[in-house]
C-alpha cells in the first residue's frame, strides 16, 4: 500500500510570498486550501528559533515530514503544554493561573524568536495570552469558518485583540478544491462571506472537477462495501475517511484494515509513525489536512449545529468527495442545497 503524501506547492502567489518574507509577524486568513498552512510551514524554515503550533497531532506530523527538523520545532500546542506543565490545556487556564505558569516557564528559558500558530481559531484565548510572554513575534493563520472544536476556540477579533502588533495578510483563492467540491462544501456556512466571496467562486471554475457524490444506502454494511469499493478503485491516492466520533473511527478501522493497509488515529491513540495514504481519523484530528479522496461517513445523522464540522470535512478533499448517508435518506440541512451542486446514488449504481 502506498504511503500518504504531503507536498509543499513548487510556485507561491505573490500575496503568500509577501506573508513568508514579512519581516513583521502576521495574522493570515483565508478559506481551506488557500495556503495558510504552507505559509505557516515556510516562515518556520526561515525562522531560527522558531517553533509552530498546530492544533491537530496529525498536521504536526505532516508538517514535520516537510520541515526535516528533529528539534521538536513543529508541535501540536496541547501536546508541548503537557509536557511542560503536566497538565492539559484548558478551560482552567485562567487569568489567575498565566503569572504562575509564565514565571515557570522562563525559568526554564523557554523563549522564541517567533511563535507561528496554524489553525488558530481552535485555540483558546487564554493561551495567546500565555505564548505573548514568551515571544514579542506571534504569527497567525486562522479562518472563524473553520472554527471546529465544542469547547476550545477564539474568533479573528479575540486573537487580534491579544496580537494586535501584526501584518494582516488575506489570502484569496483556493488551491485545493475543484469549483463542484468547494460550491457543495459552502452550503454548510451560507452566511460566512469569506466562503461565499464570488471572485474567489469564479477563479475556481476554471477546474470543475467531479460533482461530489452522496450515497443513499442501507445501514453500514453497505457503507463499507461503499468505502472498499472507492479505495480499490483508486489504490495510490490519498484517502481521507472522516468521521464525526471516535465509534465510528474504530468500527471502520476494524473492517477496512483485514483488506487494507491502513493508519488510524483518534485522540485516544498515538499519533502513527508513519502515514499511510489511507487514514481513517475524526474530523476534528484533520484539521489542516488535504486529500484526493474524502469519505464522509454517516452523514444521515448531521444536525445544525453541525455546519461547521461538514464544512471543514468537505474542504479537506482535492478531486473526489463522497458522503454517506447509513439510513437512505439526506439530512435535512443538505436538502435545502442547489440540487446541481451534489449527485446521489445508490449502492447498486
Amino acid at each position: 500500500m502506498a504511503k500518504f503524501k504531503f507536498k509543499l506547492p513548487k510556485k507561491l502567489t505573490r500575496k503568500q510570498e509577501r506573508a513568508i518574507d514579512s519581516r513583521k509577524p502576521i495574522f493570515l486568513t483565508g478559506v481551506p486550501g488557500s495556503g495558510k498552512t504552507v505559509v505557516a510551514t515556510m516562515r518556520l524554515k526561515n525562522s531560527k528559533n522558531g517553533i509552530l503550533f498546530t492544533y491537530g497531532k496529525l498536521l504536526s506530523k505532516a508538517i514535520e515530514t516537510q520541515v526535516n527538523d528533529s528539534s521538536k520545532r513543529v508541535t501540536n500546542i496541547h501536546g508541548w503544554y503537557y509536557d511542560i506543565i503536566k497538565e492539559y490545556m484548558d478551560e482552567s487556564l485562567t487569568e489567575q493561573t498565566l503569572e504562575h505558569i509564565t514565571t515557570q516557564l522562563k525559568s526554564r528559558n523557554i523563549a522564541f524568536q517567533e511563535i507561528i500558530i496554524d489553525e488558530g481559531q481552535d485555540i483558546i484565548t487564554v493561551a495567546y495570552k500565555l505564548l505573548t510572554s514568551l515571544s514579542d513575534r506571534i504569527s497567525v493563520g486562522a479562518d472563524d469558518a473553520q472554527k471546529i472544536s465544542y469547547n476550545e476556540c477564539s474568533t479573528e477579533d479575540e486573537i487580534l485583540s491579544i496580537i494586535s502588533d501584526v501584518k494582516k495578510i488575506e489570502l484569496d483563492e483556493n488551491f485545493r478544491n475543484s469549483y463542484n467540491i468547494f460550491n457543495f462544501a459552502r452550503q454548510f456556512v451560507p452566511h460566512n462571506p469569506r466562503a461565499n466571496d464570488e471572485n474567489m467562486l469564479e477563479k475556481l471554475q476554471k477546474e470543475s472537477g467531479e460533482i461530489p457524490i452522496v450515497y443513499t444506502i442501507n445501514g453500514r454494511k453497505e457503507a463499507m462495501k461503499v468505502t472498499k469499493k472507492i479505495i480499490n478503485a483508486n489504490p495510490t491516492d490519498n484517502i481521507g475517511i472522516l468521521c464525526k466520533n471516535i465509534t465510528v473511527v474504530n468500527e471502520y478501522a476494524q473492517t477496512l484494515e483485514n483488506d487494507f493497509e491502513i493508519s488510524v488515529y483518534h485522540y485516544q491513540l498515538k499519533v502513527p509513525q508513519k502515514l499511510n495514504n489511507i487514514l481513517v481519523t475524526t474530523v476534528f484530528s484533520a484539521k489542516g489536512m488535504e486529500f484526493d479522496i474524502v469519505i464522509i461517513p454517516d452523514f444521515s445523522n448531521m444536525k445544525d449545529k453541525d455546519r461547521e464540522i461538514y464544512f471543514v470535512a468537505s474542504t479537506r478533499a482535492k478531486t473526489e468527495l463522497y458522503l454517506l448517508c447509513e439510513n437512505n435518506d439526506l439530512p435535512f440541512i443538505v436538502k435545502q442545497f442547489d440540487s446541481k451542486s451534489y449527485e446521489i446514488k445508490k449502492l447498486k449504481d
